[in-house]
């Protein structure tokens, strides 16, 4: 397994989400900065160029399965979908992802990106 990076991946169609996401996390000190993108083209290519520690995407208009699809080929050990319903748990559960409900608090995605984080810690110790 490829040592996971030291960014995050936002993969999100709204600018302003990728805009407001990254300044919800800033003062989180165990948080790795963001890097964001809004398609799935420029998200393949940042995952060329680097490795990252967590993808966050929503599941429609990037198309999340396509980014998700190419997360996994790149690496990433931790990818967490910004899930409006459209995904079943069962479609979730067969991609190997997590999932949070969308919309959501910053505080339940800063939990959820923290347990990626944690669970990554556990699995390199």
């Amino acid at each position: 397994m490829t040592s996971p990076g030291n960014h995050i991946l936002l993969v999100t169609y709204d600018p302003l989400l990728g805009e407001l996401i990254p300044e919800m996390f800033v003062g989180e000190a165990d948080i790795p900065p963001f890097v964001v993108v809004h398609t799935l083209k420029a998200a393949q290519d940042e995952l060329k160029s680097q490795v990252f520690a967590v993808m966050i995407t929503d599941w429609t208009r990037i198309p999340g399965p396509k980014a998700i699809a190419a997360a996994q080929e790149a690496g990433v050990p931790g990818i967490l979908v910004m899930n409006g319903g459209l995904a079943t748990p069962e479609e979730i559960v067969r991609l190997g992802v997590e999932s949070i409900p969308k919309p959501c608090s910053i505080e339940e995605l800063i939990a959820a990106v923290r347990r990626l984080l944690e669970k990554q810690k556990k699995l390199s110790a």
